[in-house]
């Protein structure tokens, strides 16, 4: 089990490490920590999320600590870096 992340911002740069074909996968970010997420926290189309991940470019997230979740800790936000 994972202990509390304590990271400050909340608002990362990250790139999506993998995703299956039900959506779901994981962000590695900037400070080497995997979120795991599903494709409907990102702001945006499926299309552009596996772009994103094909062209190995950076995204934005912000992530929510809950200790109770099997996958760790919770990228919610995902967008297209800025």
């Amino acid at each position: 089990m994972l202990g509390e992340i304590n990271v400050e911002p909340k608002l990362l740069q990250g790139k999506v490490k993998n995703v299956n074909s039900q959506g779901y996968g994981f962000i590695e970010t900037e400070r080497q920590i995997d979120f795991f997420f599903h494709h409907s926290q990102f702001q945006g189309s499926w299309k552009q999320l596996l772009k994103r991940y094909v062209s190995d470019e950076p995204i934005q997230v912000e992530f929510e600590n809950d200790n109770a979740a099997p996958d760790g800790p919770r990228a919610v936000n995902v967008r297209v870096k800025e």
